[in-house]
């Protein structure tokens, strides 16, 4: 598998029609399946959004997922804001990707699947204030936002 980051939104960097030629080649690969997600340039498609607080922010990245799946045969997996297992589950009934990843939320929750599995329709609380992420080198990540 692979995490493509299929588009940049920054001057000079990828653009989405040279990231989906990109993932048609991919494809050849012998790949089992590719993750879409953006550049990591901090432009206009970040691939870090925040204040994912409300369901119709989750998903961030389906108008690019939209696209790939129009390229590829690969199954394809959709990252990007999920917090709730309502949203996950439209997606994946409405064939909009193949599996939903997630980071942030298992950070702040790391039983979440655990938690769908068995049947609750909770959502992770994460906030998506970014304060996860470890501030010196070889410390863990884990939640700061309820410290």
């Amino acid at each position: 598998m692979m995490k493509f980051g299929i588009a940049d939104g920054c001057e000079d960097g990828l653009s989405l029609e040279n990231g989906l030629e990109t993932l048609q080649n991919i494809e050849s690969w012998g790949l089992d399946g590719v993750e879409i997600s953006s550049g990591f340039s901090g432009g206009l498609f970040s691939s870090i959004q925040k204040g994912i607080n409300k369901p119709a922010d989750e998903g961030y990245f389906l108008p690019f997922v939209e696209q790939a799946r129009l390229k590829t045969g690969l199954p394809v997996l959709v990252v990007g804001g999920f917090r709730s297992r309502n949203v996950m589950e439209w997606v994946l009934l409405a064939g909009a990707a193949d599996f939903i990843s997630l980071c942030r939320p298992l950070i702040r929750k790391p039983d979440l699947p655990a938690l769908f599995q068995a049947g609750e329709t909770t959502s992770s609380d994460c906030l998506s204030a970014n304060l996860c992420w470890a501030e010196n080198k070889g410390e863990g990540i884990s939640c700061k936002c309820f410290d």
